[in-house]
């Protein structure tokens, strides 16, 4: 058990190298890197890269790094884990193989063709860092040998997959949406942050806000003053987003359906959680039982809940205590 230990501490002090690495990343290394990211998936604009990068660093930082350690005991048997990663967000995948790897399994990743020049860079990072790593890092060329799955993606890629995960211990997550709730005394700050929480990474990872809960009689023409005093290049440098954005708007004038224009968004009052890509539903309720049993309804498909559970602008800085759909990564390791 004390090998165990030691296992421990040395992979706390690769995350924190990492980050350190990560932190001063020569420039125009790094450029040229997220320009092949982006040709690999064109979703993956510089600036949304630029900004999951950060997250990362974020995530990895020292304090954290110790204190999360500290919850967990790695595995006394390495299993070889499956890790099926997304590609709706740059390196969406970071945190399960810091998981896997934390917890003294065997990562076998399986990155979507969208998505694997910064799973692939990272992975080479950390074995560069720790040479033992080689042997505990595989890209997967078949289904077989694998004793767990992780799997992330849209509903119709995780049933197409279900044959060969239901055969093993597996931890499954679909697509989920999140959403904020005002109440009308948010700062100018607080408002502008929240465009961060709905537009990066446009709007298309299971932690970006799809709908806002507002007051009855919120005066959305306020917000949309302040989102466009906030715009920036980075919410409409992406031709895809706009396309879709375009896209939205014909609809909506075709239907003859309301909405509110901030020139790069779309606001329209809908029940449902789920948004167009290139559009923000909004909700409004007139007290709290209202906006309780709005929330409770849909618990189920919400990842997260900004201005409650979370401070405004932090949708997308989520730390190595946030597991995806609330289920402890870790635990589900431990008991493989």
């Amino acid at each position: 058990m004390a090998e165990a230990v030691l296992g421990s501490v040395r992979m706390e002090s690769l995350w924190c190298a990492l980050g350190e690495v990560l932190g001063s990343f020569p420039i125009r290394e790094k450029r040229l890197l997220f320009q092949a990211a982006e040709r690999e998936n064109p979703w993956f604009s510089y600036g949304h890269l630029e900004k999951a990068w950060e997250g990362i660093i974020r995530m990895l930082d020292p304090q954290d790094v110790s204190a999360w350690f500290h919850k967990y005991k790695p595995s006394r048997t390495a299993k070889r884990v499956g890790l099926i990663l997304a590609a709706n967000v740059p390196m969406v995948g970071f945190h399960d193989l810091v998981c896997v790897l934390s917890s003294g399994h065997i990562a076998c990743l399986r990155p979507s063709r969208r998505d694997e020049v910064m799973i692939r860079f990272l992975s080479q990072e950390m074995i560069r860092l720790m040479p033992e790593l080689s042997d505990r890092i595989t890209f997967l060329s078949s289904w077989d040998g694998v004793d767990a799955w992780i799997a992330t993606g849209s509903q119709a890629t995780l049933k197409s997959l279900a044959p060969y995960l239901e055969k093993k211990a597996c931890l499954v997550r679909g697509h989920k949406n999140s959403c904020a709730v005002l109440d009308g005394t948010e700062t100018s700050s607080d408002l502008r942050n929240l465009l961060d929480d709905v537009m990066l990474f446009s709007g298309r990872g299971c932690r970006s806000v799809s709908k806002i809960y507002v007051p009855k009689n919120y005066d959305i023409d306020h917000l949309l003053h302040e989102w466009t005093f906030h715009s920036s290049d980075l919410f409409v440098e992406n031709i895809h987003y706009m396309n879709n954005y375009t896209y939205q708007k014909a609809m909506l004038n075709l239907l003859g359906i309301k909405y509110w224009d901030s020139r790069f968004l779309l606001l329209r009052e809908d029940k449902s959680l789920s948004s167009p890509i290139g559009v923000l539903h909004v909700g409004s309720y007139a007290d709290e039982v209202g906006l309780n049993d709005a929330l409770y309804r849909d618990r189920s498909l919400l990842q997260i809940v900004v201005g409650r559970e979370l401070g405004w602008g932090h949708a997308h800085l989520p730390t190595l205590f946030d597991y995806a759909d609330g289920i402890d990564t870790m635990n589900f390791l431990q008991n493989i």
